[in-house]
């Protein structure tokens, strides 16, 4: 499931530039303090980006992934046995970036 999961990642990247940001852009919605209060909590939350991050860090790294860009890394694609997807993935995910422009690869309906 590791390398399908990574295969996949390296294939948005290449053709979409799928990065980071477009994985935290859904950040905003959850920011917002739930609506309804929660009987097993006894109150709303929201989510806080600052506790957040360092969990999506570590998801990344355990997937191989870097932790800045969410692309997976020559390192951890290799350890996966999928040592010739590094090079087209970010030889695509940098056309993808520059024809559509970072974030491109999402679009708003």
């Amino acid at each position: 499931a590791e390398r399908v999961c990574t295969l996949e990642r390296a294939l948005q990247v290449r053709h979409w530039a799928r990065d980071r940001e477009m994985d935290e852009m859904v950040l905003p919605y959850f920011e917002e303090e739930e609506i309804s209060l929660s009987p097993f909590l006894g109150k709303r939350y929201a989510l806080d980006r600052g506790q957040f991050r360092p969990v999506v860090d570590e998801f990344y790294r355990l997937h191989g992934w870097d932790t800045e860009n969410g692309w997976p890394t020559r390192e951890g694609l290799n350890n996966l046995g999928l040592q010739n997807v590094y090079e087209p993935m970010v030889h695509g995910g940098a056309k993808a970036r520059d024809s559509c422009g970072a974030g491109a690869g999402l679009q708003t309906v």
